[in-house]
């Protein structure tokens, strides 16, 4: 048993006892407090009333969520998602848990707003999304290189990466037009690297079996971006192929986001919501953040610590990582 002496002081606060010196919580329908016309709600405050912001402010600032199992993340980020939607945002979600709720409360924002609600499971074996529509050479090997984490790791097997960037370069190269990258990995030239290029060979192979993305005339992502409404992706945090399609997801829509035009006019805002962030970096992911607001992008990110963002792949680095959270 321990008992505290009265009179110690200036003492630093003991972790364990946080959560008494913490506002108490209280249930509410956010619905109650929906207005656009005063802003986005974002919660209430410490005497339980309406917090708003503008929103132009949400519009142009990302968000970081952070909290515990349990904590509400993903309540808050539906929150903000369902209100983006009701403005005219494109809404695109990345969520590898596969949420019990989170679906539904977002296909109704977009019944509510009249706009397309679009589900895509990638471990489903059906054929949903045309992940290359639209697609450049150049756009195409930065997803290789994204999706099979191609880039320099300071170590010394970054010599044998260079190969496996010429491959990607070469790949890319032979692309056209309504291709897959199952159409891809099946050419002869792609074949002829199984023992010349092993590794990426075997990543094209893993991610030429996700069916998912390699929908011929499949869905495609511009269309959120044109017309708004939601692209709701299920993914997951254990199989190694729908992580990388994760990660090329994410690229592809910063790719589509960096080449919208914005001298004709102002572009739609699109907001990109990523629940458990570490299963969706990537080096040249990462890199495109950093200028995303001024494309009209802004993300929600969700994860449990900081230390979550350590554990993404090889050629990040943690420090880097964490400083792009303030960017």
């Amino acid at each position: 048993m321990i008992k505290k002496s009265k009179l110690e002081r200036n003492v630093r606060t003991d972790v364990r006892e946080v959560r008494d010196i913490l506002p108490d919580s209280i249930a509410y329908n956010p619905l109650d407090y929906i207005d656009l016309s005063n802003g986005i709600f974002i919660g209430l405050d410490k005497d339980d009333q309406p917090q708003y912001i503008t929103a132009e402010e949400f519009q142009t600032q990302h968000a970081d969520l952070i909290g515990t199992i349990g904590s509400g993340k993903g309540v808050s980020a539906c929150v903000l998602l369902y209100q983006a939607i009701l403005s005219g945002e494109g809404v695109f979600v990345e969520d590898p848990k596969n949420d019990e709720w989170a679906p539904h409360v977002l296909r109704e924002a977009c019944q509510k707003a009249g706009k397309p609600f679009v589900l895509i499971n990638l471990n489903n074996l059906h054929f949903q999304l045309d992940l290359l529509a639209d697609i450049s050479h150049e756009q195409l090997e930065e997803l290789f290189n994204a999706g099979f984490s191609l880039g320099k790791k300071g170590e010394g097997a970054d010599f044998y990466r260079i190969a496996d960037r010429r491959a990607a370069r070469n790949t890319a190269a032979i692309y056209e037009n309504g291709m897959t990258l199952r159409d891809l990995f099946n050419t002869d030239f792609v074949k002829s690297f199984d023992e010349t290029v092993p590794a990426f060979y075997g990543e094209l192979e893993e991610i030429a079996l996700v069916s998912s993305i390699n929908a011929r005339n499949g869905f495609s992502l511009k269309k959120i971006f044109d017309e708004g409404g939601c692209c709701y992706i299920i993914g997951s945090m254990r199989n190694q192929k729908i992580i990388s399609a994760q990660r090329m997801i994410l690229t592809r829509l910063i790719q589509i986001a960096e080449t919208r035009d914005r001298i004709k006019g102002k572009p739609r805002p699109v907001a990109i919501f990523l629940d458990e962030l570490k299963y969706h970096l990537s080096r040249p992911a990462l890199e495109g953040l950093g200028a995303a607001r001024d494309k009209g992008v802004h993300i929600i990110m969700a994860h449990q610590s900081v230390k979550d963002l350590y554990a993404c792949p090889a050629d990040l680095d943690g420090d880097e990582k964490q400083y792009s959270r303030s960017v």
